[in-house]
């Protein structure tokens, strides 16, 4: 087998180099989208109790959506009332932090770290494993830490950590850490980094947190039930206008979700991405890397074939001498075994290449050998077995001709084996014009969702982080008016969250009607900063106190709850009072997968805190790297920190990183797989002129031109591209209408894309069968005759 294996590689070299190089670009392709499947699929699947981990949610008619939040007192309740919870644990993620090391010589090492804080309960369902150390204390005590293995042997590479103080930022008590636990896998809910307790909780109102709870799930329907019939969730019974309000529109009553972990996907929940990624995008990803597989297979059948006119006499002499067909059959399929293991060693060679270029960026799981290498195996031996199956269909047909035929030349091409090759011809057409289209819809809705109108300002604004990072936040607005000197700096103002980051919702009750609503605490020339228009009213005022506070609310406000005339009057939000200054028209505070939904502007200080935790910054556009460089400078006055200032126009796009990433792997993949099928293309091209020599040399000596024989060798092919242009058009218009659902404000389907799509592949196709078919059409026919 490896003698004949070496000899075809020797005798063939074109088409074994063309066959090895299109297995082995598709053999990458599918080991990294399987790579990237399974981490998808296996999201939350890890741990020991991952069956039985639900997260809390509830849905919020008033708002429109189902939010995964909780308070600790309603937790506390639920857990208590029902024996049917074993356990429950509260998180609140708090990005990273920076946590200082102080050595021994008074040099203080700042680290950033992923930080959680955590209920005791949440190391038990999870089934965290703790190396050292009490995780129960450092989820309970005040000033203690657990810190993930990883992150502890970052900090403490020299000392057991253990009992050793580490600061967190600015703050002057140390922390210590009481608990190392190991590190869980990234494609979890968990972090690898610091975990540490709750200083307070809140009211029943605070629905801050993300409760988790373990349940079997046989207990999982009637438990929620109980809870919606049974629990005061938002402790509205404490509130007697809230009472009322509910208690004569019981549809409005928010009502509790269970959903188990490994099954929520990002989209599952509104304005709070969470879980693993979108089950269409994996799913997509998947059929492509199936697709290249096919694709390569099908290839490899017609490069097996389209050698069959040169093969078929040396096989059949073989049978003369004595060995039976079914031997050369195997022969022949294993084979496609040896292309198949020298394109997957091949491909396992791209794959290390890749891990270090830009497109590795666009998987979240690690392309690492070795950390996939029982993915890896078990592909290579799905590969293996695949490649003996789609072996047997050109071996059987080349060993079919009787060798009195093969040895006189005269074999011909059955009817059944035509129309397979042109089925699996069309195959690779319909696919190929079918990713062009969808990658060409997927780029244009990524491009039409980062430039799209916010309904605000968000050109040459740059806007920097200060809740952690300024020594004292009481200086926010020193150094905001410090920056005001520059003459490219005009403008700046404060807020607690930038565009497209607003989550989660709060009640608010306005004439006796309950409603849940996204609050977005801005300072009080925010909306001119910004200029977002007034329909109605005023803008805020500066005087603001802890005992009331000013809203402005969206127009959507309005439309979703029938009102009218609002400015100046009352509204009722946890316990306190506030006055509707006025209605703004509609900005998107959120992604554009979601559509706009009633929101409100808050100025004040309702809850009695610093609210503000960002300054947006607007720059002329002048001279922009040394306005950078000044801001940078003026905050170095303010800050220890490193500058950390966005263009807030960037940092938008980046929300559509996933659109972005899946974009750019449908065109590569796309691309690759148009360069596989007209491989294939090729080969079906190098068959006909095989096969057909003799009728193209009787063609050329009864005056027939260059242009007609080349008319006739292309003809089939551009019919085949033509049949699968039909059925690719409407396959592809089905999946682009399909995945554009999924958002709210989306491209609209233009016509020319289907045009464009078939265009190249035309093109491309044109190009590589003509130019093989001339180059037989203008071969000297007595060449072909004298053989014969």
């Amino acid at each position: 087998m490896l003698k004949n294996f070496l000899f075809q590689l020797k005798r063939f070299k074109t088409s074994s180099i063309l066959n090895i190089l299109g297995l082995s670009v598709s053999f990458t392709v599918f080991s990294m989208v399987i790579i990237q499947c399974r981490y998808d699929f296996e999201y939350d699947t890890q741990f020991e109790k991952s069956d039985n981990i639900y997260l809390f949610s509830v849905k919020v008619p008033s708002a429109g959506g189902e939010f995964p939040a909780i308070s600790y007192p309603t937790a506390k309740d639920i857990a208590d009332t029902y024996p049917e919870i074993r356990n429950f644990g509260l998180t609140i993620w708090n990005a990273k932090i920076k946590l200082d090391r102080k050595l021994a010589d008074g040099t203080i090492v700042p680290y950033e770290v992923p930080l959680m804080n955590a209920t005791p309960g949440l190391a038990d369902i999870f089934s965290m494993r703790i190396i050292s150390g009490d995780a129960q204390k450092a989820l309970s005590e005040p000033g203690t830490i657990m810190l993930s293995e990883s992150i502890a042997k970052k900090i403490f590479p020299d000392v057991d950590p253990l009992g050793q103080p580490i600061y967190y930022h600015y703050y002057p008590d140390p922390l210590t850490v009481v608990a190392i636990c190991a590190d869980v896998p990234e494609n979890s809910s968990l972090i690898n980094g610091a975990y540490g307790p709750f200083t307070s909780f809140g009211e029943r109102g605070n629905f801050s947190f993300l409760g988790f709870f373990e349940i079997l799930p046989e207990n999982v329907n009637s438990l929620v039930q109980n809870i919606n019939a049974n629990i005061d969730i938002f402790g509205t019974n404490d509130d007697a206008e809230a009472a009322k309000y509910f208690n004569e529109h019981p549809e409005d009553k928010p009502k509790v979700n269970l959903t188990l972990l490994n099954n929520v996907q990002q989209d599952t929940f509104q304005q709070m991405p969470l879980g693993k990624r979108n089950l269409s995008s994996t799913l997509s990803l998947l059929a492509i890397g199936v697709i290249a597989l096919l694709i390569a297979f099908i290839n490899f059948i017609n490069f097996s074939i389209a050698m069959a006119p040169m093969r078929v006499r040396s096989l059949n002499i073989q049978k003369i001498i004595g060995i039976s067909s079914r031997k050369l059959k195997y022969m022949m399929a294993l084979e496609g075994v040896c292309f198949s293991l020298v394109a997957f060693l091949l491909s396992l060679f791209f794959i290390v290449l890749l891990k270090t270029t830009p497109i590795a960026q666009f998987f979240s799981a690690g392309l690492s050998l070795s950390a996939n290498a029982s993915t890896l195996v078990a592909i290579g031996i799905v590969l293996i077995i695949f490649s003996f199956l789609f072996g047997l269909y050109p071996a059987r047909y080349i060993t079919s001709f009787q060798p009195a035929m093969a040895l006189s030349g005269s074999f011909a091409l059955s009817r059944k084996s035509g129309k397979l090759r042109n089925v699996l011809i069309a195959f690779q057409f319909i696919t190929a014009i079918t990713l062009i289209i969808v990658s060409g819809f997927v780029k244009l809705q990524h491009h039409y969702m980062v430039n799209y109108s916010l309904g605000m300002d968000k050109e040459n604004i740059v806007y920097i982080p200060i809740w952690q990072d300024l020594k004292d936040k009481n200086e926010a607005k020193v150094f905001a008016d410090e920056l005001m000197k520059n003459p490219h700096i005009t403008g700046y103002t404060e807020a607690n969250a930038i565009p497209g980051t607003l989550g989660g919702a709060t009640a608010m009750l306005y004439e006796g009607k309950m409603m849940s609503v996204p609050l977005w605490m801005i300072a009080p020339d925010f909306l001119s900063f910004f200029n977002i228009p007034l329909l109605e009213g005023e803008f805020f005022t500066e005087a603001t106190d802890t005992t009331t506070f000013e809203c402005i609310v969206n127009e959507e406000f309005l439309k979703e709850y029938d009102l009218k005339d609002i400015s100046g009057k009352e509204i009722k939000m946890n316990e306190q009072t506030g006055i509707i200054k006025g209605v703004s028209k509609n900005v998107h505070y959120t992604t554009l997968h979601l559509p706009i939904k009633p929101m409100a502007f808050i100025n004040g200080n309702p809850h009695g805190q610093d609210w503000y935790g960002v300054i947006f910054v607007k720059i002329t556009g002048n001279e922009i790297p040394k306005t950078m460089d000044y801001i940078n400078e003026t905050w170095s006055k303010f800050s220890n920190e490193p500058f950390d200032g966005k263009f807030l126009d960037e940092s938008v796009a980046k929300m559509y990183e996933e659109e972005n990433n899946l974009s750019m792997l449908i065109s590569i993949f796309g691309l690759i797989a148009v360069i596989i099928a007209v491989m294939g293309v090729y080969g079906l091209i190098l068959f006909n002129t095989k096969y057909k020599a003799k009728e193209i040399a009787i063609r050329k000596v009864n005056g027939s031109s260059i242009k007609e024989i080349m008319l006739m060798l292309n003809k089939t092919i551009l019919i085949q591209l033509g049949t699968a242009f039909v059925v690719a058009v409407p396959l592809a218009y089905f999946i682009v209408q399909k995945w554009l659902e999924s958002f709210a404000y989306k491209t609209p389907v233009y016509w020319w894309i289907f045009l464009l799509a078939g265009l190249i592949i035309f093109i491309i196709t044109l190009l590589t069968v003509s130019s093989q078919s001339y180059k037989a059409s203008a071969k000297n026919p007595m060449e072909a005759l004298n053989k014969e």
